[in-house]
């Protein structure tokens, strides 16, 4: 119903909740044709959907316990970050350990730290690190994940 009168600003409280997964793209295509209509028009959405992201939001601003974690354009916040999956041994003596210092919202999976590192500091990583590019949805999960502690 919100949609019906072209609004300038369209704003939206968790419009995926509760949607099977065909309504949920039903949703996305009516929320892309709003913004494609018109050169000044705005969604404001409140999601816990993070997988819907991707494909539909430019830009994010990231809340946890009312301050502010993460505002920015949605292709930089992926573009600056790698997910590392570090040894949590070197693998040799003369190898220093990783500094975990560098991963954010590191977490402990077997004999493996994965964490969220900075593309820059990714150099600083022992060798054997294991290095994927970030999805949207890694950034946001580890920047909570680390926010949490």
């Amino acid at each position: 119903m919100g949609l019906g009168t072209a609004p300038s600003l369209l704003m939206l409280d968790e419009p995926f909740a509760r949607l099977d997964p065909l309504a949920r793209e039903d949703v996305l295509e009516e929320l892309r044709r709003h913004q494609a209509a018109g050169e000044d028009r705005t969604i404001l959405l409140s999601t816990h959907e993070l997988g819907s992201l991707e494909r539909f939001v430019d830009h994010v601003v990231l809340l946890h316990d009312g301050s502010v974690l993460l505002d920015e354009d949605l292709a930089d916040a992926a573009e600056r970050h790698l997910v590392a999956t570090v040894p949590r041994e070197p693998a040799s003596r003369h190898e220093p350990t990783a500094p975990m210092g560098l991963l954010t919202g590191a977490r402990r999976a077997g004999d493996v730290m994965e964490g969220l590192v900075d593309t820059e500091d990714a150099l600083f990583l022992p060798k054997d690190s294991d290095l994927r590019r970030a999805t949207i949805q890694d950034v946001l999960t580890f920047t909570l994940r680390e926010a949490a502690r």
